[in-house]
């Protein structure tokens, strides 16, 4: 009798057991399942979100992409309707014969000239920096022995660098030989930092070392100072930012750097105290 009382005391309490394990169980299974239906709501919410935010990052793009669009149209039909009747003006100044005029309005006449060569200069800039700033222009890779585009592009400068008391140094490292490379791009690039070094640096030597490498050029300019310090160093491929006396908006060495970034290349600048280094690197055309 006591044997039947325990077998059913245990079949008792091992019935109580499973019911409590069916309940512990069905009661994990509740609340997985509202952690599901949670996350499940959550992750709807997070999804409704990442599309609105998608929506107006793509709005924004737009925006930015058509104000981009819509300035380099403004800047190229401000260049053409008022570079035209400023040349003009400049072939008019050119038809005036100094010779017949006082000693005063010689001296008028030249400031004119001046100043409007200066604007002409500075309508151009403007007009580059918006180019290099929006889609890069299409690379057009040629063959050229570095020391012939070298030679073509100082005697561009050779007379305006003597001006400014200024020889300049060329010098070609490597082989000599055909490079093909977008050397038009190259050639902008380079006029920017000797118009930089001829206008503003002290009288003396300016160098410039072309080294084709495996697989870039590398063009490097060093002047004869003054050096730049840190701070102007960090500002100085800043548009419309100008450090010392010299003239000009501050444009020059932004596009210089923009045409070398959108020709897959680099533009560096280094100084010290004493002079100021620049260095461009492009690929090389396969």
């Amino acid at each position: 009798m006591n044997e039947e009382l325990d077998s059913a005391a245990r079949i008792q309490r091992l019935e109580s057991r499973l019911a409590r394990a069916r309940e512990s169980r069905e009661q994990a299974e509740r609340i997985a399942e509202q952690g599901m239906r949670n996350l499940w709501g959550i992750n709807k919410d997070l999804e409704a979100r990442v599309a609105e935010r998608t929506v107006d990052l793509e709005r924004s793009l737009a925006s930015t992409t058509s104000a981009s669009d819509a300035k380099e149209r403004f800047l190229a039909e401000l260049g053409h309707e008022l570079t035209t009747p400023l040349h003009a003006v400049l072939g008019l100044l050119e038809l005036i014969d100094p010779v017949s005029l006082s000693a005063t309005d010689q001296k008028r006449l030249g400031e004119v000239r001046d100043h409007a060569v200066t604007l002409s200069g500075l309508l151009h800039g403007l007009v580059e920096l918006a180019g290099a700033e929006g889609s890069s222009a299409p690379q057009s890779f040629t063959g050229w022995r570095p020391s012939a585009w070298l030679d073509e592009l100082i005697s561009q400068w050779t007379r305006e660098a003597a001006a400014s008391g200024q020889l300049i140094a060329p010098a070609v490292l490597g082989d000599d030989v055909e490079v093909v490379l977008d050397w038009n791009r190259l050639t902008r690039i380079v006029d920017v930092l000797l118009s930089n070094a001829v206008r503003h640096a002290s009288p003396g030597v300016i160098g410039i070392e072309v080294v084709v490498l495996a697989g870039d050029a590398q063009v490097t300019v060093t002047d004869a100072g003054p050096g730049m310090s840190p701070v102007e160093l960090d500002t100085a491929c800043e548009p419309f930012i100008r450090h010392g006396s010299g003239g000009g908006i501050g444009i020059g060495l932004s596009i210089g750097q923009r045409l070398a970034a959108g020709g897959g290349g680099s533009l560096e600048l280094k100084s010290d105290e004493v002079t100021t280094q620049a260095r461009v690197l492009l690929p090389r055309g396969r």
